[in-house]
């Protein structure tokens, strides 16, 4: 799998694109998802220009990996948060049993 650009990361909605596109299945995305949110290296990269802004709505993919490296986010609800943009949000629930 190709590496995401970091301008990609500023929209959940380019970002799960990029990664489910070419794939059919609800599983298939969810593999995607899951080996691009393996290979981040959250804790090591720079987050100095990224802002959190309060509101969780408003906040970007790559705001939320800010917010895991302050340890105030974790990696499931990254996790969930792309499988929901991805709108396999059902999928997730029934794999994680949540």
């Amino acid at each position: 799998m190709p590496q995401a650009s970091r301008e990609l990361e500023d929209s959940w909605d380019e970002l799960v694109h990029y990664l489910t596109s070419i794939y059919r299945t609800d599983m298939m995305k969810v593999r995607s998802l899951f080996c691009w949110l393996g290979v981040q290296e959250i804790e090591a990269d720079s987050y100095i220009l990224v802002s959190t802004p309060g509101d969780p709505d408003r906040i970007s993919p790559r705001g939320y990996k800010k917010l895991i490296a302050n340890r105030e986010g974790s990696y499931s609800t990254l996790f969930a948060l792309l499988c929901r943009y991805a709108s396999t949000f059902t999928t997730i629930c029934f794999i994680c049993n949540c």
